[in-house]
């Protein structure tokens, strides 16, 4: 996880467009948060998160990923995914 983030990171900084890049950030951050809230008891466990963190790790998930929601179109055609594929019954039944 810390390399593909660390690859992400560099990725995002070089990104030529700025506002590309702002949205890039907040993607970027959502991936790092959501990591962490996947291992959030391993973290809380080992006392590298307080209960209160954690929350705010949790809330920060929802407030980014609703700030996120209005690039998800531009976001999902940016990986070139074909059309047929996106219709396929696999994706509409998920």
């Amino acid at each position: 996880d810390r390399v593909v983030l660390e690859y992400f990171i560099e990725a995002v900084n070089n990104y030529p467009e700025v506002a590309g890049r702002k949205v890039l950030k907040k993607l970027c951050a959502l991936y790092a948060l959501n990591i962490i809230e996947k291992n959030i008891m391993f973290y809380m466990t080992h006392d590298y998160l307080s209960d209160a963190k954690a929350n705010a790790v949790r809330y920060q998930v929802e407030r980014l990923s609703f700030r996120l929601r209005k690039h998800a179109v531009a976001l999902v055609d940016a990986f070139g995914i074909p059309n047929e594929i996106l219709a396929a019954p696999i994706a509409i039944n998920y």
